[in-house]
């Protein structure tokens, strides 16, 4: 059992007693005080994911992807209950509003708290550095506070992949089928992702670094495969091809006998019959 005191609003504080905690979840009694009637009991859901830093840059992706003299916004969000508070760090120092001319810290008024933006204003050579952002609920039932650090150089860059398959890619039941992926830029190191049209990835499906392996693959596993790069830089890159399986191992062609078109259709006597006959392979 812990003992949590909460300043309220009255010159009151809250002596809360926590008496049992698990993730996700608290079970908090409030003593009877003199301003307070009786014992109140609450469960509460609490949790504080660990935050996550993505980046932009001010104007559009150019070819190079480079982040090098250019306005660039550092977002930081972490999903909480209660709200969270953010901090700024780069390297050992506290970043504010105001203590460096070369750096703005806002909260964009449409997201209601949900993130804290550092914007660095055309990058200087002591802007490139570690940047870690603090998620904080100022430890309200113990949850202690979360961080994620971020290297921003002048190498920084969205991802690039290339798919190694063609497109469409035809193949007979029971086919094993191997899509690869690779990363052809990037900083950090993108990490690869396989999605499937069909909203999961088969169960029998093997996922080895970038390359997604399909073993005796069926008709219900057709589709659109994607190969989707991510390193909070920028969007994240996709390339997609599309897997058709043959229906019986054949494709459906239509095959016609040779005949005579004048007369297919009609007897010596006038009277018509069944002419040409198909089939399919």
């Amino acid at each position: 059992m812990r003992h949590i005191a909460v300043p309220e609003s009255g010159g009151h504080t809250i002596f809360i007693e926590v008496m049992e905690t698990r993730r996700n979840f608290v079970h908090c009694v409030c003593p009877p005080r003199s301003w307070l009637k009786g014992t109140m009991e609450r469960d509460l859901e609490h949790d504080l994911d660990d935050p996550v830093v993505t980046v932009h840059q001010s104007i559009g992706e150019a070819k190079e992807q480079f982040y090098y003299e250019r306005t660039v916004f550092l977002r930081c969000v972490a999903n909480s209950n209660p709200p969270v508070r953010y901090s700024w760090h780069r390297g050992r120092e506290v970043l504010t509003q105001g203590s460096d001319k070369g750096v703005e810290i806002y909260e964009p008024f449409f997201t209601q708290g949900e993130t804290k933006i550092l914007k660095l204003k055309n990058l200087r050579p002591q802007d490139y550095a570690n940047y870690s952002c603090v998620a904080s609920v100022r430890n309200v039932c113990g949850i202690p506070d979360r961080s994620v650090i971020f290297r921003l150089t002048n190498k920084t860059a969205s991802p690039s992949i290339k798919l190694l398959v063609e497109d469409p890619i035809v193949v007979n039941p029971g086919q094993t089928v191997s899509l690869v992926c690779i990363t052809t830029g990037g900083e950090p190191t993108p990490i690869l992702n396989w999605l499937s049209s069909n909203d999961v990835l088969p169960l029998r499906s093997v996922v080895k670094g970038g390359t997604l392996t399909l073993p005796a693959i069926s008709s219900d596993e057709a589709g659109v495969y994607s190969c989707v790069a991510s390193n909070n830089v920028g969007n994240p890159a996709k390339k997609s091809t599309t897997i058709v399986v043959r229906d019986n191992g054949k494709e459906n062609v239509l095959e016609t006998s040779d005949v005579d078109c004048d007369n297919a259709f009609r007897s010596p006597a006038g009277e018509t019959h069944d002419g040409a006959r198909t089939r399919a392979l």
